[in-house]
């Protein structure tokens, strides 16, 4: 399979905790998805933040991870549904993701728990970001100042 790269850009004004910014990924799916420090920190009243996000890209990715290891088991199911929250907390003086904490349902007569038990562990290996909130992944970082 070949290297796969995906991108977002997020373009921010003011100060943190009256600025505002907007987020748009590479593909134009999201174009102008609006972002503020007090919404990621109270209630979002329409908003999304960063934990969110990755909550919601970690539910997508081990939606995707299950149906293969289903599949692969020979297991049929009509629908999965994975919620996953991501919690945000100071640890240190600093904020952190400290949790994403993924809740399963499979709709499935051809599956027991037992067996839904070893397809949650082997979906959970093979889902990237899973492995990217246990691990980490190494992160480069580089700027321009412009103007």
């Amino acid at each position: 399979m070949p290297q796969v790269v995906r991108s977002a850009t997020t373009s921010w004004t003011g100060t943190l905790a009256e600025g505002e910014g907007y987020l748009a990924t590479g593909s134009g799916a999201i174009t102008s998805l609006p972002l503020t420090f007090p919404r990621r920190m109270g209630e979002p009243e329409g908003f999304t933040s960063p934990e969110e996000l990755l909550a919601s890209t970690h539910a997508s990715c081990f939606a995707m991870s299950l149906a293969s290891a289903l599949a692969a088991a020979a297991a049929s199911f009509v629908e999965l549904v994975v919620t996953v929250d991501v919690t945000l907390n100071r640890v240190d003086g600093t904020l952190a993701v400290t949790s994403s904490d993924v809740q399963v349902a499979v709709d499935s007569e051809s599956i027991d728990q037992a067996a839904l038990d070893e397809l949650l562990e082997t979906a959970d290996k093979r889902c990237p970001m899973s492995q990217l909130i246990r691990h980490g992944a190494r992160v480069t970082i580089s700027g321009v100042v412009e103007g």
